[in-house]
């Protein structure tokens, strides 16, 4: 609750609506000036400050990909009646998410659909099977939400999403997963996995970096990245700036302390506006040193374009990625 303070000062959790669900496991609840609180409930309430301070403030059109129980929509339409909510999840999680918002909106609308004529505009919550996400095509959203389910999801998902997120009319993205945890000895199976997550395109604003939100760092030993990232009008785009940004940036990370959190930010956004070898050099060694799944990550984009690194660095991280990745 003091991080909550430290970071959103304007807001007064006593004299707000929020509060954790009484349908929540009795044993997680706190009961504190006629609330009910939680350590869950406060993550979720620390995600939904950040995005409605630093992100969007008054969304009407939400998209969560993986929304687990519904926890994060159920402070959203509290706060927002009028939002509507989108949760695109496996069936098996949508069944959770259909029951708890049932019966703390039992006067909501709440639709699970079907089939890609399943949607209607006066409802509440919409509920997607993963297989219907074709429905959600060039739907507009206010924002897009993620948080811890991109890093449990195969590299080629990623890909699918961020396409997904990246080629349809989508205003906002927050991200809040897994990034610079240690490899443990060798990978198995590397088709299961990624390495790097979220993957961008050039075209982001990026609003908000932090690496641990001391929220997230308070019931769990991984570390994480929060984001907020406003999508640039496709009118503005000019892909020819891309590179000179970066560069720019990375003349920005000689000032920086090496491997200082500054440091590893800018190098994070360049890599990312124009992935230049010495920008991705930097971050590989950085991780390798560290030994960090992202030193995965950022050894195969060095080899997407191999030719532009010297025979001592080709050699080297594709050994490096032959010893780490045991194929079975």
């Amino acid at each position: 609750m003091n991080e909550i303070q430290k970071n959103f000062p304007g807001f007064d959790l006593e004299k707000s609506s929020l509060s954790d669900s009484i349908y929540s496991i009795p044993q997680s609840l706190y009961p504190w000036k006629g609330k009910y609180l939680s350590t869950i409930f406060l993550t979720h309430l620390h995600i939904y400050l950040c995005i409605v301070n630093r992100l969007y403030m008054s969304p009407k059109t939400i998209l969560e990909i993986g929304g687990g129980y519904g926890a994060l929509a159920r402070l959203f339409k509290l706060e927002h009646p009028t939002v509507q909510y989108t949760i695109c999840d496996l069936p098996e999680s949508l069944f959770f998410s259909e029951i708890f918002l049932r019966v703390n909106f039992p006067n909501a609308v709440i639709q699970y659909a079907q089939s890609e004529d399943d949607f209607s505009e006066t409802a509440d919550f919409f509920l997607v099977p993963v297989q219907l996400v074709f429905c959600l095509k060039e739907r507009l959203y206010d924002i897009v939400v993620n948080s811890g389910s991109l890093q449990e999801m195969p590299d080629q998902t990623v890909d699918f999403w961020m396409d997904f997120i990246e080629t349809n009319p989508i205003k906002n993205f927050y991200s809040l997963n897994y990034f610079a945890n240690q490899i443990e000895g060798t990978i198995a199976a590397p088709e299961a996995s990624n390495y790097i997550c979220p993957k961008l395109d050039p075209y982001w604003h990026i609003l908000h970096w932090e690496q641990n939100p001391p929220l997230m760092s308070i019931d769990t030993d991984k570390n994480w990245l929060e984001l907020c990232l406003r999508r640039e009008p496709e009118i503005n785009r000019n892909p020819l700036e891309k590179p000179i940004y970066a560069q720019l940036l990375y003349q920005d990370s000689f000032s920086e302390g090496r491997a200082s959190t500054r440091w590893l930010s800018t190098l994070w956004k360049a890599s990312w506006l124009y992935p230049m070898p010495e920008v991705l050099w930097q971050l590989f060694e950085y991780s390798v040193e560290r030994k960090l799944r992202e030193s995965i990550g950022y050894g195969k984009m060095l080899l997407s374009n191999k030719k532009k690194l010297s025979p001592n660095q080709q050699v080297f991280v594709e050994t490096y990625l032959k010893n780490i990745l045991v194929e079975k």
